[in-house]
């Protein structure tokens, strides 16, 4: 399949072979300001101030840079909005102050069965969540993970000791039925060590999907080999041959995309080759100011993911991270996408549903504000005030104007 190397990349002999192979894309990441700029053949007037916001970056409790090759083969230089460069690229407006940040985690130390380690999650009596990689093939700019790894210097062992402990507290839990694979990204896992794990998982008798969390498809697609996807669906199709289950494992690969310019020609050929080897893909997207909060852009969205049979799961109010407040829409505005997106009809029983993180878990949030989920207007600004289906008790949400 063609791709679009860069000029920088052909000067220096990278081949066909190199650029397609996802270990290369992953060993040559970009995390400096001069070999952006170098890559991209930014203008010097935009280096100065691209070198500029990554000394500022260098500070401690900043936020890190990491850009696959590919990623940033993508973008449009020339176009300041491109909707994948606003995503990925750091910009002055996340130093500015953000008075909606919340002052901690977005996890709680009850979540943990291992506690501080926090490799092993759990908000839902039916699923847990496995962190088997601690970093990404490329880190996007409002990921509320970055403020636990990056930030907050959260550091998660990841191990055979750890995997053990994991499994043993899965064994214990026969009401889990999902396991939610994350990170990270999961995909940056060597084969052997990932279907290692996978192996393991599906021997549990009363865990019926496995789900693993990537957005490998658009940072490094090339991960979706031939290889990975029929090992892939061997440990499915085996799933129902093990002794002691009644039923195989469904496993499921969660994307993550939020515009159209994000489903490339090797981002749809991965998806293809999973569908036909009847491996289950859902999408998540995250509403973001700018990139993606209006109707068509991500009715074109969801039409192209449909027509590749990809479930539309989850449109997520973004997080408040800091240094994300410009990337931030209010829960209004997503409300009314979603009651347009309704009045097309084109999405019959396929939108996904609206949802906001809690400390306390996901929220789904209604077309309209109603009783139980009210905005009022704080002296810090704006909060959703709304009653937890999690907790059964009034809980507070920052939103913006």
């Amino acid at each position: 399949m063609p791709s679009n190397i860069p000029k920088y990349y052909k000067n220096k002999g990278v081949t066909a072979a190199q650029w397609h192979d996802w270990r290369w894309q992953l060993a040559n990441n970009i995390n400096t300001a001069q070999e952006l700029c170098q890559v991209a053949n930014l203008p010097k007037s935009e280096a100065k101030k691209l070198m500029a916001i990554f000394a500022k970056l260098a500070e401690p409790g900043l936020d890190a840079v990491r850009l696959t090759p590919f990623l940033i083969s993508l973008i449009d230089w020339k176009n300041p909005t491109d909707p994948i460069r606003l995503q990925h690229i750091p910009d002055e407006a996340e130093f500015k102050p953000d008075r909606y940040t919340i002052n901690k985690v977005w996890e709680q130390p009850n979540d943990f069965a291992d506690g501080a380690n926090r490799f092993i999650q759990q908000k839902y009596p039916d699923i847990i969540l496995l962190r088997l990689a601690s970093t990404c093939n490329a880190f996007c700019r409002f990921c509320f993970e970055k403020e636990r790894t990056l930030r907050r210097s959260v550091r998660t062992a990841i191990g055979p000791i750890q995997f053990k402990k994991a499994l043993d507290a899965i064994n214990s839990k026969p009401n889990v039925r999902q396991i939610l694979i994350s990170g990270g990204d999961p995909m940056i896992i060597p084969d052997q060590l990932l279907f290692h794990y996978l192996g393991q998982i599906v021997k549990i008798p009363h865990i019926s999907t496995i789900r693993l969390n990537t957005r490998a498809l658009l940072h490094n697609p090339f991960r979706i080999d031939e290889k990975f996807v029929n090992t892939l669906a061997k440990i499915q199709t085996d799933s129902w041959k093990i002794k002691g289950r009644e039923r195989g494992v469904s496993i499921e690969i969660g994307v993550h995309f939020n515009h159209p310019q994000e489903l490339s020609a090797e981002a749809l050929n991965a998806i293809r080759q999973l569908r036909r080897a009847g491996i289950g893909v859902y999408n998540q997207t995250v509403l973001l100011k700018g990139i993606n909060d209006n109707v068509e852009i991500l009715a074109d969205l969801y039409r192209c993911l449909r027509q590749e049979n990809v479930t539309l799961h989850y449109l997520s109010h973004a997080m408040p991270v800091p240094g994300t407040d410009h990337l931030r829409t209010s829960i209004t505005a997503g409300q009314i996408i979603m009651r347009q997106l309704r009045r097309k009809k084109e999405f019959r029983g396929q939108l996904p549903y609206f949802e906001t993180s809690h400390y306390t878990g996901k929220q789904i949030i209604p077309d309209d504000f109603n009783d139980n989920f009210k905005l009022f207007k704080a002296k810090n600004g704006p909060e959703i005030h709304f009653l937890s289906d999690i907790t059964g008790k009034i809980e507070i949400l920052p939103d913006v104007n």
